[in-house]
């Protein structure tokens, strides 16, 4: 069991306890003294304790002061104090400014215990002068730096508006004034007015104020309009007015970037009108525009389309897909001479098949083209003009044919002529020679010479015949224009020879549109042509032993009505087809070569034409294309 201290224990050991309190005390005053802050402490009655060296050089001696009177220069109590709060055994963390010496401080005030029990506050502050500069200074530079990106998102949006595609002036006018409105300083104070030439956008709450920048736009050198941005109230002034530098340089930007974005809307417009009167002529134009890039076409007028129809007009120049092959070659030097540049512009005719939807070949087309180098949207290209003479060349052809008719008719006449007058005084002495030999009595000879009689009888006959025929080739009758059905001679045609014609193994067909436009033309002669066609076509046929077909179809085409003669022969070779309708022109050992000659010269004297070309059958088609009357009331009035 322990015993009771005694008095004198308990003295000594609160003696003991009361030193450790005095050094512990000490230890923080010396701590205190070390430590690179201001530190003081007060009692109760704001009498200053301690104070540490950094204030002691920074205000001096204590003298025994308050707090008040030696930190404020006051004479009572300081107002924003917080003793009755720490002295309350609270800490507090504030800052201050001090008058005394201009300095900013962040201070902290806590609860001391003394070592005899009283309470006193001790406050340690740190001078937050520079640091509270510098955050004024970024305070200012943040409050600039967002005005500055104000500015900067007005000129950037101001010229995301003028770069957008489509908007009218208007529309960029409108644009500016609500981006100004929202970009300046005290926004909704801002007005805005805009004036351009003779238009004027302002802001819903625009009016004069004596607040106000005013900036000139001026296109071309010369003034075109202004804008005006003012403030509704007063502000407070700048060193240079209420408006700051940087928004003076803001509105002289703007309208400097509006003066330019100007001259380009309406340079643009001019162009684009300019550019709209060039794209009504070449869309309207009846020649054939193209451009082609990197051997793609990139634009065809409507006169292009309708010539080449669904053609590759890539192949057309490069691959040389459906050119007539003798001018292939042609056309390939005339291309590479321009991409090489050795021409800058070139001409030149070709003959193409266009094609339609199904890939299927349509009539040869003649066509004169005309390239030049041109740079389009800033590339190299080829401008080419494509001219469609067909139908010249057909009239040409007919031309030529009907000088070459007339020409050989009048030596055809001029020979008949010298022919027949010798030939009937052959014809005489035959019928002389016929009734000497009915008076011979000597049966043996009067055979003999009736069967000479009889073979020079029948090849006076062909003479006479072959004259007739060229007598008819020279002096070819005047057509009788009728209005017709173009299916009724073809019908009657077709009755007069089927039945020969199946006798000989050939099978005829015919595939008529009904409701057709009518013809003037002479029945009579176009019934003609189609039995001389269909007995062309028998006799190419004549020693086949494949089935044997003739087909006769009619329908309408463009402006005209056609007729197709084809079989299933061996048809006519590329290089006899301009050759066959040439007068006395044949392949025929017994033939006298003027029947398609004939056929021609009929329908060319009622305005067609006629042609040869690879049929469907597998042998040759021949194409009528006769003009299609004007149309016609019920009672054929015209």
């Amino acid at each position: 069991m322990t015993s009771k201290p005694t008095y004198e224990e308990l003295e000594e050991r609160i003696k003991e306890l009361e030193y450790l309190k005095q050094v512990e005390h000490d230890r923080l005053l010396s701590l205190l003294e070390s430590i690179p802050y201001g530190v003081y402490i007060i009692d109760q009655g704001c009498n200053i304790q301690y104070v540490n060296p950094v204030i002691k050089n920074e205000f001096g001696t204590i003298n025994g002061r308050k707090c008040y009177s030696y930190l404020y220069d006051r004479s009572e109590t300081c107002p924003w104090c917080k003793n009755d709060i720490v002295f309350s055994g609270k800490s507090v963390q504030w800052d201050r400014y001090s008058q005394r010496n201009d300095r900013y401080y962040d201070l902290f005030d806590m609860p001391f215990k003394n070592p005899d029990g009283s309470v006193s506050k001790i406050q340690i502050f740190n001078d937050i002068t520079e640091l509270r500069k510098t955050q004024e200074i970024l305070k200012e530079k943040v409050a600039d730096a967002e005005i500055r990106s104000r500015e900067l998102s007005c000129l950037l949006g101001i010229s995301k508006l003028f770069d957008q595609f489509g908007v009218s002036l208007k529309e960029i006018h409108q644009g500016i004034v609500d981006i100004i409105l929202r970009s300046w300083q005290y926004p909704d104070i801002t007005c805005v007015q805009l004036t351009l030439g003779d238009k004027e956008v302002v802001s819903r709450n625009f009016k004069k104020t004596p607040w106000q920048l005013t900036s000139n736009v001026t296109v071309y050198g010369e003034p075109y309009g202004r804008l005006v941005v003012g403030y509704l109230e007063e502000k407070p002034a700048k060193a240079d007015g209420p408006f700051r530098t940087e928004e003076k340089e803001l509105v002289d930007a703007i309208t400097k970037r509006l003066g330019k974005v100007m001259e380009r809307k309406l340079a643009e417009e001019k162009l684009l009108k300019s550019e709209q009167r060039f794209r009504n002529l070449t869309e309207n134009s009846p020649t054939a525009i193209s451009i082609m890039q990197d051997d793609k076409i990139v634009y065809r007028n409507p006169a292009s389309k309708t010539l080449t129809g669904a053609l590759n007009e890539t192949s057309l120049y490069i691959s040389g897909e459906n050119l007539h092959s003798d001018d292939v070659q042609i056309l390939k030097n005339h291309y590479r001479q321009l991409i090489s540049g050795e021409k800058q512009e070139t001409a030149m005719s070709f003959r193409f098949y266009p094609v339609d939807e199904a890939n299927n070949r349509l009539e040869m087309k003649w066509v004169h083209c005309m390239a030049n180098m041109i740079e389009y949207q800033s590339k190299n290209s080829i401008l080419t003009y494509m001219l469609d003479f067909t139908q010249a060349k057909k009239l040409e052809d007919m031309l030529k044919a009907q000088e070459k008719l007339a020409s050989l008719g009048r030596v055809a006449a001029g020979i008949a002529h010298e022919i027949r007058n010798p030939l009937s005084g052959i014809n005489i002495y035959l019928t002389t020679l016929k009734k000497m030999l009915h008076n011979h009595s000597n049966h043996a000879d009067k055979d003999k010479i009736s069967k000479i009689l009889s073979q020079l009888q029948s090849a006076s006959n062909k003479i006479e015949s072959v004259i007739k025929r060229v007598m008819d080739f020279s002096r070819p009758s005047e057509p009788n224009f009728v209005l017709t059905d173009i299916n009724q001679p073809v019908t009657e045609a077709f009755n007069l020879s089927s039945v020969t014609l199946r006798k000989s193994g050939i099978r005829m067909t015919t595939n008529l549109s009904p409701d057709l436009p009518k013809c003037s033309v002479d029945p009579q002669m176009i019934e003609q042509v189609i039995l001389n066609l269909v007995t062309n076509a028998a006799e190419a046929m004549r020693d086949m032993d494949h089935a044997k077909k003739i087909v006769i179809s009619s329908f309408s085409k463009n402006d005209s009505v056609c007729i197709s003669v084809s079989d299933s022969g061996p048809g006519i070779g590329q290089k006899l087809r301009n050759q066959i309708f040439d007068p006395f022109y044949t392949t025929k050992s017994n033939s006298s070569g003027i029947g398609l000659s004939i056929c021609s010269r009929i329908i060319t004297d009622q305005g067609g034409s006629i042609e040869v070309t690879a049929g469907n059958l597998g042998g040759a088609e021949f194409l009528i294309q006769l003009p299609a009357s004007p149309k016609t009331n019920q009672t054929g009035d015209k």
